[in-house]
């Protein structure tokens, strides 16, 4: 989808964040921003040395901020490099490598007990409640960085959150799920963090190569996660267990063998419906689907982590979610987007595999 450039303005900002000048229609030709729905956005720009806009950049810590039709956008430098090429049409210029604010949760541990000090903490907490509630919670860590946080909606599904100092980001993607994307944006001039309930646009936005709007697609199926719970329960401090077997676990079993989960039910879940959702979560992680989205494409509603519908190569439609928008500033601006779940079984596996690690190497401190 191409649009004018005059429709966006980009804005540099110091390290107080101050906006201290703009980016010229012409600079903004070396400019490339990739939005991610549960990841740290990046962005890339390469402008001549002689543009007025270079030496702002080259400021420690300086940024930008974009603002756009149904977007909004900032982050800081990470790196440059000043480049002589005489073969090269910008002549010497600046080669900029920046992220978007999202990546302060990189930066930050999630505390296992926000209202305690750091000299109160204990090695592990279970979080428990609506997805929205626990995203929320995870994002209050940034308070620390002192930005803003948004006050929780109560929305979406029940999840669980082992809390045992990983990062923020890591926290946070685990969360949103297939559900929410979250962000950091500049508004005025202060940091913010942005929750948004992901839109199903599948009804809307179908997309096959047939007609030239998939560029690539390709469809896979994965094992399932889980097909039975271990439910633990706690009374008097007394812990007990019980194994539950959904119907949809059962059939994926006869087919997939066991794959075994513990988990801990809400105060106002019975374990049967905990295991369901478990099971269930799986089964949805199970097919995914991922590509490229063409370039003239119109998207002008759809932001990351929507969901879209897909036609694969045996004309079978899926619904998938729209895991990035890259917004390029050549000849015009030109967005495309790749597809893809984030709920996938590796994902999931990996984000097992890390709290796996952490808890062994807390084992291995202990002895």
């Amino acid at each position: 989808m191409s649009q004018s450039a005059d429709e966006y303005s980009v804005e540099i900002r110091d390290h107080a964040l101050n906006r201290v000048g703009v980016l010229s229609t012409q600079d903004l030709t070396g400019l490339t921003v990739v939005r991610q729905a549960t990841d740290v956005s990046t962005w890339t720009l390469d402008i001549p040395l002689s543009s007025d806009a270079s030496g702002l950049l080259m400021q420690d810590a300086a940024g930008i901020v974009m603002t756009g039709p149904n977007m909004l956008f900032s982050g800081r430098v990470k790196q440059w490099e000043q480049v002589t090429d005489p073969d090269s049409d910008l002549g010497d210029y600046l080669s900029i490598t920046g992220v978007g604010d999202s990546e302060l949760l990189s930066r930050l541990l999630c505390y296992p007990d926000l209202s305690k000090a750091v000299t109160a903490q204990v090695e592990s907490l279970l979080w428990s409640g609506n997805r929205e509630d626990l995203l929320v919670k995870a994002l209050s860590n940034l308070t620390r960085m002192g930005v803003g946080v948004p006050a929780s909606q109560h929305r979406g599904s029940t999840a669980q959150l082992t809390a045992d100092w990983q990062s923020a980001l890591e926290a946070c993607t685990s969360l949103a799920y297939t559900e929410f994307a979250f962000d950091i944006i500049q508004q005025d001039s202060a940091l913010t963090a942005v929750v948004r309930q992901v839109a199903d646009l599948s009804g809307e936005l179908a997309l096959d190569a047939d007609s030239g709007s998939l560029s690539k697609l390709s469809v896979q199926r994965a094992a399932p996660t889980v097909t039975r719970c271990i439910v633990k329960t706690t009374s008097d401090s007394v812990a007990s267990y019980r194994q539950v077997i959904p119907a949809d676990g059962a059939t994926l079993e006869s087919i997939w063998g066991i794959h075994e989960t513990l988990i801990t039910p809400d105060d106002d879940e019975t374990p049967a419906q905990a295991a369901q959702d478990s099971v269930s979560e799986a089964k949805t992680a199970m097919d995914a689907a991922s590509g490229t989205v063409a370039d003239d494409v119109i998207l002008d509603s759809a932001q990351p982590g929507d969901w879209v519908a897909v036609k694969d190569g045996m004309d079978v439609w899926r619904k998938t979610r729209i895991t990035s928008i890259t917004t390029g500033f050549t000849d015009g601006v030109i967005h495309t987007c790749t597809l893809g779940d984030f709920s996938t079984s590796e994902s999931r596996a990996m984000i097992s595999r890390r709290q796996t690690a952490r808890r062994l190497a807390r084992l291995e401190r202990q002895q």
